[in-house]
């Protein structure tokens, strides 16, 4: 993998690659010319690399929602068993792969996030399910950010599942760094704090406290609770309300550094914001401007002042 890119998996369809049923390819050019800048490809075709070749009868799901069959359309030849036994093998090998994301082709009895279930009537159910491959991922690896393509065709929930692969990858180098002490767990917990806010300020607190007045708590046990609330809270959507509360909190530690004419200038732009008349990148380039002013040295390492990295744009959306 290249030094410091993301290792992300991916339906290999995703890619160009042509594997799918008919012998095509689902091609997304965001992946991989925006995206794929900044990424190493693990590229998969669970129906492929389980031997259902190319091309193949197309399949579906049929049955439970909660355990569905994985049926071939034309002849009705169960082949759950053989993409679970696959299925399993290959997580087992990515599990040492440290995999940043993974990124799903949507709509794939194998790999969809939110896939139709037929009944015996060949109509499908009210409810969906994950596809085979996707369901089992995400029962062994439930800390690693899913998504299918189709969230970037959504700026928001592109820019939602962004941030979350780059705050898991630096996760996962932080926890590479041994030993781990509290003080470095406060340190990271520092330089998210507004990312986190901007989520959830009720996960914000929960956070803070847990370092910061659980000493009794064991370390790993302490890493892994302060993993499974991070990665919780940043599923959730941040909103207009949310950014403007975490704006205003940021501001505060300028407020007694800050001129007159200064202090009034960004309350009217996070003010315009918050009615919907600025963009959320106005309000944070003028944040990052007066952290950067007064050498404010909270504000100088949030990553959400600084979103990362700066070509995807992130934080212009709202």
């Amino acid at each position: 993998m290249g030094e410091n890119k993301l290792c992300i998996g991916i339906s290999a369809c995703l890619l160009g690659e042509k594997v799918r049923y008919d012998g095509d390819h689902a091609r997304d050019r965001y992946v991989t010319d925006v995206l794929g800048k900044f990424a190493d490809f693990v590229p998969i075709c669970p129906e492929t690399e389980c031997g259902l070749g190319i091309p193949r009868e197309p399949i579906q799901l049929r049955g439970n929602t909660r355990s569905p069959r994985v049926i071939v359309i034309s002849t009705g030849k169960d082949v759950t068993d053989k993409l679970k036994i696959w299925t399993q093998q290959k997580i087992s090998n990515l599990q040492t792969e440290n995999l940043s994301a993974f990124i799903f082709k949507s709509k794939s009895p194998s790999c969809g996030l939110s896939v139709d279930v037929f009944g015996t009537d060949g109509k499908p159910k009210p409810k969906k399910s994950p596809g085979i491959f996707a369901r089992e991922f995400m029962n062994r690896l439930p800390d690693v950010p899913v998504e299918e393509e189709r969230a970037f065709y959504d700026e928001r929930s592109r820019e939602r599942f962004i941030s979350r692969i780059f705050t898991h990858q630096r996760w996962l180098s932080f926890k590479s760094k041994k030993p781990i002490t509290r003080s470095d767990l406060e340190q990271f917990h520092n330089n998210h704090e507004l990312l986190i806010m901007a989520h959830s300020e009720v996960a914000r607190k929960k956070l803070t406290k847990l370092i910061t007045q659980e000493p009794a708590v064991p370390p790993c046990e302490l890493l892994h609770t302060y993993e499974v609330h991070l990665f919780k809270a940043l599923t959730l959507l941040p909103t207009v309300k949310k950014h403007t509360r975490t704006l205003k909190y940021a501001l505060k530690r300028l407020a007694k550094i800050l001129e007159p004419a200064e202090k009034r200038e960004i309350l009217n732009i996070i003010e315009n914001f918050s009615n919907g008349l600025l963009p959320i990148i106005m309000p944070l380039s003028v944040l990052r401007y007066l952290a950067s002013k007064y050498q404010e040295p909270m504000l100088l390492k949030q990553i959400y002042l600084w979103p990362d990295p700066v070509e995807l744009k992130l934080k212009y959306s709202i």
